[in-house]
This record gives C-alpha cells, structure tokens and sequence, in this order.
C-alpha cells in the first residue's frame, strides 16, 4: 500500500526547522509525486541549491526502508544520489539526498535508456555487497515456491537494487539508481530478472525482454529452472500486490508477470505475436467508437468488468443522461467476483462514486444480452420513463453486440454507445489474464455475426480482414463462449 502522501508545508514546524538546519531557509517547495515507500517527497530549494526529501513518519511499519537507505548509501554512490544528511525528529524520519536532474527511464521498445539502464546494471554487478543488515533473497521470496528447494537458486552474495521501476531510474549521460529502501544479498542474475517483468510491462514481448536481460552477464549464469522457479515466484508476488480489486498500475505488472511466466514455462496460454495482432482487429472492429452524448436514459450492462459502473458514473457526472439502468445477474464467469449479481455490485459501485440512488434503476435478473436490453425497457416503462435515445455503456469489446442487439429489440430508440476510454493493451492488463478476454471478445464476434440470421440482432457488416482474423483465432484454439452452430 502506498503512504498518504504529506507536503514540506505539512511537516510540523519542529520537523521543518530541523530541516533548515541542514539546508538553510527554504525559498522554494517543488513538490515530487510520492512512490509506494515514502510519504514525503520534495525537492528544496535554497540560496545555496537544493535537496531532495524523501521521508516517513518514525512509527511507519516501513520506517526501516528509510534506515536501509541510509545504511547502503556510501556504498552505492557511484550508481545513485548521495545522500547528505539523516534525521529522526519529532516523530520523523527524513533523508536528505544530492539532487539528481534526469528523467525517469523510458523502458518502451527502442527507447534510447535501455542500454544506459543494462550498463548500470552491469556496474551493480561490480560492487560488492557490504557487510550490512540485508534480507536475504530467498527469505523474501520463500512465501511465493512450493517447493523450498528451488529458493537455493536464489541465495547468493551479490548486492541487489530489486526495484527495478521505471521511476527508479533517473537518465542523464547515464542511469542512476535510486530508492535503495529494497536492497537485498542474493543471486547476482536477479536484477537482471526483475528487470525482465518491468521489461514487459513496458511493451516488450518476454523474449525482447530477456534479450536485454542477457546484456548483463550475471544473467547468462542463471540455471534456466532457477529463472523459471523465479518467474513463476514473481507472479504470486504480484498477484498478492494486486489483490481482489487492481488498480491500473499493478493490473499491468501482474499481466507482465503472468506473461514472462507462460513465456517460461511454454503453458498453453502463451500467446504468440501474430495472435494479439489479430486480437487487435477483432477488438477495433468490436468498437463502435460513438461520440457519447445526452441521451433519455443509460443502460449499463453486467460482466465481469466493474469498470463499467465507474464509466457509467463518470457519465452521470458529466450530465448525459438522467436516469441509469444496472442490468445483470449472474453468468458463470461473474457469479464468484460478483455473489450478489452484476446489476447489485455495479448500483454499490456507482453509489460509492456519488451517483445519487435516486437516479439508478435496477434489474438484477438478466442472464444475456438480449435479456439486458428486453429486461431493462421493462424496468424503463415501469418508472414511466418514454425515452427516444438510450446511451449503451458496456466493456469496450462488447459495444457492437450491445447495439446491434438493442436497436433489433428495441428499434424505435436512437442507440449510443459508450465505454471506457482504453486501448486493448492497457484493458488486457486490467483484466488479468488475456487467454479469457480473447476468448470472450470471439464469442461476442461470432454472435454478431449468427444473431442477426435468429433475429435477435441486425446485421452488420464484417471487413474480410477482421473475419479471417477471427477464424486464424479460432485455428488458435480461443474457444471462449462460441456457439455451437
């Protein structure tokens, strides 16, 4: 869990006052955005230059990541910031750090700080690991294994940074680490492994990112079941970062993580390049891409995707509409994330971001889509509500199902979708795993497609392009929820 975070200004005046005593009277604050260990962090400006703060209340349960600091520092200062003083006062814990001007690293594929951040890498590797207090790897990762005897790969006495985020890097003519507070003894090839995840997560495909990774010699010396032992640890890792209820960011690590392990151990979930290529197609064309704009009414469909009440409520908020539908019971890839029923945790979810429950209607009982639109006109009528347009809000993927469902079921209203402002990457990792998603999002293709010829959708018109990606899926084995024709 991140700190709250709390400005220079915050500080109690003591606090403040014992800062000045090491820098000089502060001119000027440049507020800098907190990371998951510090709840200060600010760069200071004064007659003379500037410090960077990094800072926790003492009684923080992570206060000894601020003592590590400061206990690895003269160690490692040919890599990071020096750090020029340390405090423990009125209920603080402050370091004072040289300030660093350089821009966090740019890990996306063919950025230019790759290879300073490889070459950083390598000169960690020459540093030998000080005869300080450090957890040891395998202790740290000893919860995540079911078997206690691949943490042998892990042990080791090299120095390790093991918080390989982006931001930890900071770019001038060269990269420099930051943020020590997990430093470990360990394998020396296991920076080069966390390296691979945030790789990943960057937009590389594994094999890029083990690419880079064996620009570190450390790396060529890994046992490959110690890096698969290693991968299939970081994935439970993330995934207890992650929790029930991800947000973007650690949604997007844990998708990296379980990628790097499928890529590992050669599961059958492992998807090839030419398959999120033709995912992509299917995906575009799923979208009606429809400018959102005032409607009568919304009708929020059900699915696994709670995203959609957020969505629904940003455009509550927005003014497009007065009243809100929340259709959906259960199916059987929702029942376990949502026991109460789609429509039910959704209504909770657009209570807890301010949509007044005056304005949402529910109906809990829909079990498809033709369901949710029939179901949810019912509702519509019964609070005798006559609209003309229906604002359509649903997961992206779904968007041209929805519509062609409703305006066959319900033909006398003007139809607009809606859904969230995402990119198919970004929303694969949100979701977690994309072999389902994939599946879901041909399911949905293929009822486009059959429906119309049952009369429960119009039709619409299919690009051969998008048809023959379709099909290579299918080839593929993505089942998901295909009819049986």
């Amino acid at each position: 869990m991140a700190s709250a975070p709390v400005s220079f200004d915050e500080l109690p005046e003591s606090v403040r006052a014992a800062v000045e005593a090491r820098t000089g009277h502060v001119i000027r604050v440049e507020a800098i955005s907190a990371g998951l260990n510090s709840a200060l962090s600010a760069r200071i400006h004064t007659a003379t230059g500037s410090v960077f703060l990094k800072g926790l209340r003492s009684d923080h349960r992570r206060v000894w990541t601020q003592q590590r600091e400061a206990g690895i520092n003269s160690y490692v200062q040919a890599l990071g910031p020096r750090l020029l003083w340390h405090l423990d006062t009125e209920g603080w814990n402050i370091l004072g750090f040289a300030p660093i001007d350089g821009h966090h690293a740019d890990y996306s594929p063919g950025s230019p700080d790759l290879p300073k951040v490889a070459q950083a890498l390598r000169e960690l590797a020459d540093i030998p690991c000080p005869d300080i207090p450090l957890r040891r790897a395998e202790q740290r990762l000893a919860a995540y294994v079911d078997d206690p005897a691949v943490l042998a790969y892990f042990a080791g006495d090299s120095l390790l940074h093991t918080d390989l985020n982006n931001r930890n890097l900071l770019i001038t003519d060269r990269a420099h680490l930051v943020d020590w507070g997990w430093a470990t003894r360990g394998a020396a090839w296991l920076d080069a492994g966390y390296w691979v995840i945030w790789l990943v997560a960057g937009g590389h495909t594994p094999a890029e990112a083990e690419a880079w990774a064996a620009r570190i010699p450390a790396w060529g010396a890994a046992h490959p079941q110690a890096v698969d032992a290693f991968a299939a640890a970081n994935t439970r890792v993330w995934d207890e970062i992650a929790g029930a209820e991800p947000d973007a960011w650690t949604s997007r690590m844990l998708f990296a993580a379980r990628r790097w392990r499928d890529y590992r151990l050669g599961v059958a979930s492992v998807i090839s390049e030419d398959n999120w290529r033709d995912a992509r197609l299917i995906w575009d064309y799923q979208r009606m891409r429809h400018e959102p704009r005032p409607c009568d009414v919304a009708i929020a469909l059900g699915s696994r995707d709670l995203g959609v009440a957020s969505e629904a409520a940003r455009l509550f908020h927005a003014g497009l509409f007065p009243a809100l539908v929340f259709t959906g019971g259960n199916s059987p890839g929702t029942a376990a994330r949502f026991p109460r029923g789609e429509a039910v945790h959704f209504r909770e979810r657009a209570l807890e971001l301010g949509v007044p429950d005056e304005a949402i209607l529910l109906e809990p009982a829909a079990s498809n889509t033709g369901q949710n639109i029939t179901f949810s006109r019912e509702v519509i009528n019964a609070a005798g509500i006559r609209p003309r347009s229906v604002l359509l809000i649903s997961m992206p993927p779904m968007e041209r199902r929805a519509f062609a469902t409703c305006r066959a079921q319900w033909p006398e209203v003007e139809v607009v979708c809606a859904s969230a402002a995402v990119g198919f990457e970004d929303y694969v990792r949100s979701m977690g795993e994309a072999r389902p998603l994939i599946g879901m999002m041909l399911g949905d293709f293929q009822r486009v497609i059959e429906y119309p010829k049952r009369g429960f959708a119009i039709e619409q018109a299919v690009p051969g392009e998008v048809q023959e990606a379709y099909e290579r899926l299918a080839r593929a084995g993505f089942a998901g929820r295909r009819l049986v024709t």
